[in-house]
């Protein structure tokens, strides 16, 4: 892997030939069989990336996998933000894993199943606490233009060819492609024209000899890719303020699905066009130490803890009518759920502790409530141990008193509010 003095940006592409069908949702795919004279846009079955930004710059990488047909050749052309001389890119054979997770919702099932226990002791509230458990307190061209495309960076590596150029037209682009035996209409080309306008450069990848790169890496598997540790890749660092990710390219594939996983370092919001937000799948985890691709390509130290967060989109192309931006956000609830995950068997007793000290100020204010001093009423709502029937008997026995029917009634009332209010705000804290 080549080292660069700046840093350095990743983008990963797994480039072996396709099925002919639809495109890539960051950029297109073209495929061309021996018997075809011009090439047709092709479909992948699944696409990965990951995102490392910040200081201006971002460092992406993108892993795509399809199925190979013998014969065919690939092109695939992504756009990234910037000028010619602010975007570097390179090939390498690796893409990183992640295998984080967000203790915060395992926290949330441990309070969930605690408040429910305790409310259990009611009897007659535990039927309508079957929904609240499942409950979720949150928030809800001018005159001076090039008229030819202008190639700027050139690496081939292991059958693959990757290029950075600029271009002022699609028919410009398509003159280009053509003369390095890529034959493509111009039509074809036209979900890139919003990125022909000197503010973006793209980066085109090209299967040049199938045979080298299936002899470096392998045939193409879908079936392997997520456990298979070396992949053909291609890296791009470009200049953007917040992070960047091409969408609008694959619209123009209408119906066709397309599974799209982007892993972005550090938790981040997302931003695009509300019916993309809509279909997307946000997740944020935490994992304990990067593999050796995160540490070299995003500059992450060997026994670092890190956040990330992962989007997941498994839409019709359609839906892809903006590109995605991602801002940098704080969680809440991360550091709450460790203390929570992290005191064990010790949760048990802390849970024990909590009932008591609720049940007996439920007492203690039932029976002022109903005429009766505090330090004879309180103790009785200890039996709540035994359920409800305990504070029944023992509210018989002691106070042996008219209002009994009231001192029981408000007991439940104030025991089940003060569970679900403690419910809400260890849920709020925990932010899911």
């Amino acid at each position: 892997m080549r080292t660069h003095t700046r840093r350095v940006v990743a983008v990963v592409v797994s480039l072996i030939v396709v099925l002919p069908a639809a495109a890539l949702a960051d950029g297109k795919l073209f495929s061309r069989s021996g018997d075809l004279s011009a090439f047709a846009s092709l479909e992948q079955n699944a696409q990965q990336a990951a995102i490392c930004f910040g200081d201006g710059r971002e460092r992406m990488v993108i892993a795509i996998s399809y199925n190979a047909v013998p014969g065919d050749e690939g092109l695939w052309i992504f756009p990234v933000p910037g000028t010619p001389d602010q975007v570097d890119i390179d090939l390498c054979d690796a893409f990183p894993r992640f295998w984080g997770h967000d203790s915060r919702h395992w926290a949330r099932s441990i309070v969930d199943r605690a408040m429910l226990l305790m409310r259990a002791s009611q009897i007659y509230p535990l039927i309508a606490d079957l929904a609240l458990r499942h409950a979720r307190f949150r928030k809800h061209g001018n005159e001076n233009e090039k008229e030819a495309a202008e190639v700027y960076e050139t690496i081939e590596r292991w059958g693959l060819r990757a290029e950075t150029l600029t271009a002022p037209s699609t028919a410009a682009l398509a003159s280009h492609l053509g003369e390095s035996g890529a034959e493509i209409p111009p039509d074809e080309l036209s979900p890139f024209e919003p990125y022909l306008n000197g503010a973006y450069v793209l980066v085109v990848v090209r299967v040049t000899d199938r045979a080298a790169l299936e002899t470096q890496f392998g045939e193409s598997d879908d079936d392997t890719y997520d456990w298979q540790s070396c992949w053909p890749t291609l890296y791009v660092e470009f200049p953007t303020d917040n992070g960047f990710y091409p969408m609008r390219p694959t619209a123009s594939y209408g119906d066709t699905q397309l599974p799209v996983t982007l892993y972005i370092i550090g938790h981040v919001e997302a931003h695009a066009d509300p019916e993309m937000l809509d279909e997307a799948n946000v997740y944020h985890y935490r994992q304990d130490r990067p593999d050796w691709p995160a540490q070299s390509l995003f500059g992450l130290s060997r026994d670092t803890t890190f956040d990330y967060t992962v989007v997941y989109l498994d839409t019709p192309a359609s839906v892809f009518t903006s590109d995605f931006a991602f801002t940098p956000t704080q969680v809440r609830g991360h550091a709450f759920a460790e203390v929570i995950t992290d005191l064990r068997w010790r949760l048990l007793v802390i849970g024990l502790a909590v009932f008591a000290v609720l049940s007996y100020l439920s007492a203690g204010v039932a029976g002022i409530v109903s005429g009766q001093r505090w330090r004879r009423a309180a103790p009785i709502g200890l039996l709540n141990f035994l359920s409800l029937f305990g504070v029944v008997v023992g509210a018989v026995f002691v106070l042996k008193h008219p209002r009994l029917g009231r001192f029981i009634a408000v007991f439940t009332v104030l025991f089940v509010g003060a569970t679900v209010l403690l419910h809400v705000l260890l849920a709020s804290h925990l932010g899911v």
